[in-house]
């Protein structure tokens, strides 16, 4: 029911009774949106959860005083929170959390590849500020091959480290590689040199 702005001028409180009872009853019932209901003390009016519509930077920049920070749902990336800090004025933003894939069931838990991968295990997680960090462990005796990441970066990941495990005393020295010019956003690729291990430990971050 549209929300009537009455009495208007003329009007009497009493020809206008059930218009003004049903604005009342229509902010009671706007207000009992994602909030405690008015009826139910003592955490009337608090948040049960909140749904962010989407806005547009192009025509809504949010903007902050020095004392406020605001969250939003930007329209041009859909499922993506971001944070404005203080003294706000054109929009600017921090990628907070990311719901753009399906398995990411809830903000900051380790998840694991969507799809089997053989002779790998790992997962991810995304970290506030639109970092992606990633894991995994490889079981492999080769000289070279490729490790896929269990999600894709959105670009090559800033920093990537590998090492090397033998479930008993090691049997030597090895060298783990990065071939940087062939890693993508999907994979990495590396090279072993030196005696073989087991296998390796791998840890990549980048931007989600």
């Amino acid at each position: 029911m549209p929300f009537v702005s009455v009495p208007n001028a003329g009007q009497s409180l009493g020809a206008t009774r059930d218009q003004i009872r049903n604005n009342i009853l229509d902010i009671k019932n706007s207000l009992a949106v994602n909030h405690v209901d008015l009826d139910n003390a003592p955490n009337t009016g608090k948040h049960i959860m909140t749904n962010f519509v989407q806005i547009s930077l192009a025509t809504q920049k949010p903007t902050t005083s020095a004392t406020e920070v605001a969250l939003y749902n930007d329209v041009a990336t859909t499922g993506q929170i971001y944070i404005c800090p203080p003294n706000t004025t054109q929009g600017d933003k921090k990628k907070l959390l990311t719901a753009g894939d399906i398995s990411l069931a809830t903000f900051g838990t380790n998840t694991n590849y969507p799809t089997m991968v053989t002779g790998q295990d790992g997962g991810w997680t995304f970290l506030p500020g639109g970092l992606l960090l990633q894991y995994g462990k490889m079981t492999t005796n080769a000289t070279t091959g490729v490790v896929q990441f269990p999600i894709s970066f959105s670009s090559i990941p800033y920093s990537i480290n590998i090492t090397p495990f033998y479930t008993t005393v090691g049997p030597g020295i090895s060298t783990y590689s990065v071939k940087l010019d062939l890693t993508t956003a999907a994979n990495l690729q590396w090279s072993r040199f030196g005696v073989a291990f087991e296998g390796f430990f791998w840890q990549a971050i980048g931007p989600a």
